[in-house]
């Protein structure tokens, strides 16, 4: 991080700019992404709950229907 000061006219150091480095940005744009993908289930949530419930619906089917497909496998193996 870079900060840059200036002095005043009674000797005060004043902020003038602070930079963050490419991996400032980079936490700052993720840490931003976040909070986008929470407001958008948000408002997808809100704006169309029974298609919200469904997505959630099919999203557990998909995982019962992984974990019994590696059941099938673990037992096919053993």
């Amino acid at each position: 991080m870079k900060v840059s000061l200036r002095e005043g006219t009674l000797g005060h150091k004043h902020l003038v700019s602070v930079s963050c480095g490419t991996q400032g940005r980079a936490l700052m744009l993720k840490k931003n992404m976040k909070y986008i993908a929470i407001a958008f289930v948000l408002f997808y949530l809100f704006s169309q709950p029974g298609n919200a419930a469904n997505v959630v619906n099919n999203a557990f089917s998909l995982l019962g229907d992984a974990g019994n497909s590696l059941a099938t496998f673990v037992n096919q193996i053993g």
